[in-house]
């Protein structure tokens, strides 16, 4: 219509006037017709103050501040005075376009015209000031001001309440209160959100008291605001108080109810609360449920078993209703969706939910990012999280480290290198649980030189004191058979934990030093710490390797009064170790009140009866086991295969070997063929061990190289010899023993410039041979000899005691066990 007329009066030759032309512009502009509008302008014959009025108003309904601003000035060029109305609209565009220079020029021309001291204009003015930034400004323009109303005062309230100066605020307020300027909605809203965060209750006590006397407290906003600050506050009775007096509850009342309860810490009560509010007619809207899953968060970070897992669900039910109710849900009740996924375990409703965080642009927040990525791994999905990890926009620490522990947890060694060095290019520091990771994953090649250097950049941090990272170190360099590095962690840290004593013991266990662990375990005890199920395990271990019966004895009684006895795994270890130890009616004892005998029970008695008692009474026991119905398994049938090797009856062995596959279907392991061949060499039977080599179909390892070298010196082979001692130098470079028999083999046939060439090859490779050990337990307490040490003056005369009851019996050294040949010749 407004169209049809102006192009009407074009057409009449109708001459646009002041007033008509004001009336089209406004009505274009109503529309969003800015172009029409402005061509009304430039056609109006004299454009009166009520035109650039209309023009000004239009620009700024439809925020085109810069033209706005060109327009005021053209204005002024023309001498035009603008009205109150322009000066309002300048300003309103200024503030929302924070134009500072601007609003201080208007400022200025206001100032010479008189009109700061117009109410309209000094609170446009105070409002532009403040949220420009500057506040001092806005309360120059108040001070001046003749003639101050409660519209002023609020507008000043409010820039302060923004800039959250609550001193100001509250002391305006008293201001206020002694100029006897009577208190309005925004007044109390603004004085309330400056009690946010400030536990001042008799303060907030006076307020709330005006509120009422003002009649206020019926007003759903301000009752709400009063709420939320007594349950932010921790004053929940008074909260409940102001809830319960409402007489029109709402959603937002409920919600900082609950919200009042999460942050206090009464997180069930919280969800109480939503069953209530949901029961009495309220549905519950994003911010309620966002409260809900922190709820659910939190009492499942305090719980555990079925507790927790009724949280997890109960979150994603919630999260599921908010969705059938098309309820966005923002990063933070996603993350908690994610959380409760992965507490579940429920890979699917995880995918889906991924499927809908992308959708909605959150992927890229990098807690929610990071906490997918950590669902995808804990998960085991580690391709999708991997995905999610090389998308996110920032990696941080956390993210890191849930890939880590991903790859850790796939055996993809390689690529906790890929991750690290994107830390390292990314400037992210490694926490504990990167190191860790970046630690296992260096393990891995049995070399200690890169632990070395992750344990440089871990004292450079100072988390070296951190005891779940120095136990990480004590057992990687253990697996690297760095003892001495990881007895180094051992000793430098602080203050050590239960488990950092039972990583120690486990990896000179693990490493053969069972002298190294029985003095730890005194220690222990000496400092106070009471040992465990991994403490007893490792200590009975050494045990079995140093024969040491008397703490044997000692650790069963203290397995008794622990009552761990009844323990499966900690039954079948004193099985074996009494068993090992030649203690059979001990161990079958023990075995007896095994609650559950397993195949590691029978397998540990068999082995028993096997070293002590001889290959047919452990098969006897064999076939008893089968007829209990317990399966047999490989290691079972290795102990009975070296026995008849130890007895020297090759035929039974090579039978039993046979009735292995036939009879109990177990396939060969390589331990099942070397136990075969070192039976044939034992008996002198090198060709027919050379026959069983050819027709093996796996490949041979270092053991059975070496059996093979061992006969082959027996004999004087030297072609086999030397065939068995590049197999088993190629597999292992620094064995030392493979050296020494070779070099025998040589001296035998006084081939002495090729024993010159391999000393010389073993020297230059440091194929060290360990010194020779020997332990000897003595009122129960064991005493350790090393070859070549400089012994004590109580070791030395128990040297010297065994020494002589060694000649008396009749024992001959082997010179032929030296490994320095040069010595010999």
């Amino acid at each position: 219509m407004g169209r049809y007329l102006h192009s009407l009066m074009l057409a009449n030759n109708i001459e646009i006037s002041g007033s008509l032309g004001s009336l089209l512009i406004q009505l274009f502009a109503s529309h969003g017709a800015l172009l029409e509008a402005n061509l009304v302008f430039s056609q109006v014959s004299a454009a009166c103050v009520a035109v650039w009025e209309a023009i000004i108003e239009a620009h700024c309904l439809l925020s085109q501040t810069d033209i706005l601003i060109s327009l005021y000035f053209k204005m002024k060029e023309e001498d035009l005075l603008p009205s109150k109305r322009i000066v309002l609209c300048t300003l309103q565009a200024c503030t929302r376009d924070h134009k500072l220079v601007y609003g201080r020029i208007i400022d200025d021309q206001a100032i010479r015209t008189g009109r700061n001291s117009d109410v309209a204009v000094g609170s446009c003015l105070i409002n532009m000031y403040a949220k420009c930034g500057s506040i001092a400004e806005a309360q120059k323009v108040f001070d001046i001001l003749p003639f101050r109303n409660v519209v002023i005062w609020n507008v000043l309230l409010a820039s302060y309440a923004r800039a959250d100066d609550s001193v100001t605020v509250l002391s305006l307020f008293d201001k206020m209160e002694r100029g006897n300027i009577s208190p309005g909605k925004i007044t109390f809203l603004c004085v309330l959100k400056a009690f946010n965060g400030m536990k001042l209750l008799g303060s907030f006590n006076l307020v709330y008291n005006n509120i009422l006397k003002f009649g206020f407290d019926v007003d759903s906003v301000i009752s709400n605001s009063l709420i939320d600050l007594y349950a932010k506050c921790g004053h929940l009775q008074e909260a409940y108080k102001v809830f319960e007096s409402l007489k029109c509850q709402d959603v937002v009342s409920w919600n900082a109810l609950i919200s009042g309860h999460i942050k206090a810490g009464q997180n069930a009560i919280a969800l109480q609360l939503l069953s209530r509010m949901q029961k009495e007619g309220f549905n519950p809207d994003a911010y309620s449920f966002s409260c809900a899953f922190q709820a659910c968060g939190s009492i499942a970070a305090e719980e555990e078993g079925c507790t927790l897992h009724g949280d997890h669900i109960s979150a994603l039910s919630i999260f599921v209703r908010m969705m059938e109710e098309n309820i966005n849900a923002d990063d933070i009740t996603s993350l908690a969706a994610v959380k409760s996924c992965t507490g579940l375990g429920a890979i699917l409703q995880g995918m889906e939910l991924h499927h809908s965080i992308f959708v909605h642009g959150l992927e890229a927040k990098v807690a929610l990012g990071s906490n997918l990525v950590d669902m995808y791994v804990k998960l085991q999905c580690i391709e999708e999280a991997a995905a999610v990890f090389w998308r996110l926009p920032f990696a941080d620490v956390v993210s890191c480290s849930a890939m880590l522990s991903g790859y850790v947890q796939d055996d993809s060694w390689s690529q906790c290198a890929d991750i690290y060095d994107l830390m390292v290019q990314k400037n992210i520091q490694p926490d504990s649980i990167s190191f860790s990771c970046l630690l296992k994953a260096a393990s891995q090649s049995g070399n200690a030189s890169d632990c070395r250097i992750l344990h440089d950049e871990i004292i450079k941090t100072d988390l070296h004191t951190d005891v779940m990272l120095a136990n990480t170190l004590i057992n990687v360099y253990a697996k690297c058979s760095s003892m001495h590095e990881a007895h180094y962690v051992f000793n430098v840290l602080p203050e050590r934990s239960l488990s950092t004593w039972n990583t120690i013991m486990t990896g000179y266990a693990e490493n053969d030093n069972g002298f190294q662990v029985l003095k730890l375990f005194d220690l222990m005890h000496r400092e106070g710490l009471n040992a465990n199920k991994v403490s007893y395990l490792s200590t009975l271990k050494a045990c079995c390797s140093l024969g040491s019966v008397d703490h044997v004895f000692y650790i069963h009684d203290q397995v008794i009064r622990n009552l761990l006895e009844s323990d499966s795994v900690v039954g079948n270890m004193m099985v074996d170790t009494y068993a090992r130890c030649g203690h059979l009616d001990e161990a079958h004892r023990i075995f007896d009140r095994l609650l559950c005998k397993d195949v590691v029970s029978w397998s540990a008695l068999i082995a028993g009866y096997a070293q002590h008692k001889g290959a047919q009474l452990a098969r006897q026991y064999l076939f008893e086991m089968q007829q209990k119905g317990i399966k047999p398994v490989g290691k079972t049938f290795t102990s009975i295969l070296g026995a008849y090797s130890n007895a020297g009856c090759v035929e039974e062995g090579n039978d039993f070997f046979k009735l292995m596959r036939q009879e109990f279907h177990i396939i060969p392991s390589i331990e099942h063929y070397n136990c075969m061949i070192d039976s044939f060499c034992r008996a002198g039977l090198l060709d027919e061990a050379k026959k069983f080599l050819y027709s093996m179909p796996i490949l041979p390892n270092v053991t059975t190289w070496m059996s093979l070298l061992t006969s082959s010196r027996t004999f004087g082979d030297i072609e086999f010899g030397r065939f068995c001692f590049n197999q088993a130098t190629e597999l292992y470079p620094y064995n030392s023993s493979a050296y020494m028999i070779m070099s025998k083999l040589y001296a035998d046939a006084n081939m002495w410039t090729e024993v010159h060439k391999l000393e010389g090859e073993r020297k230059r490779i440091f194929a060290w041979k360990k010194p020779g050990k020997a332990c000897v337990e003595v009122d129960g307490q064991v005493h350790e000899f090393t070859a070549g040490e400089t012994a004590s003056q109580y070791s030395s005369n128990t040297l010297r005691l065994w020494i002589r009851i060694l000649k008396n019996r009749g024992y001959v050294p082997d010179s032929n066990s030296v490994l320095d040949t040069e010595v010999e010749v």
